[in-house]
């Protein structure tokens, strides 16, 4: 589960990059991109302020994973971080689609 929820992390990482590209930004290194989202993104008011949060919380615990805080996590919690990058992914997207238009 725990590589499966490091995957959800690079999904959400790759979203980031590809709207905040899509927006003329020079996507940061992983370790800035809540706050390159609170900056371009929120602040803007182009995504809520959740959006920022999910992207700092799945950095730390993708760090706390591979630095082996975190070696099983249950199926719950997969379920749980799905459904959150799963609409952080589909609002990255729409900042895309907008751009695009």
């Amino acid at each position: 589960i725990t590589a499966a929820i490091l995957d959800l992390y690079w999904a959400a990482i790759d979203a980031a990059h590809a709207a905040l590209m899509s927006t003329g930004e020079i996507p940061p290194s992983p370790a800035h991109v809540a706050d390159m989202i609170q900056k371009k993104l929120v602040e803007p008011g182009l995504v809520p302020a959740s959006s920022a949060t999910l992207m700092k919380h799945m950095y730390i615990l993708s760090k706390q994973i591979t630095n082996g805080k975190y070696s099983h996590l249950e199926g719950e919690d997969y379920d749980k971080y799905y459904r959150h990058v799963d609409k952080f992914v589909k609002q990255m997207q729409a900042i895309i689609e907008k751009r695009n238009k």
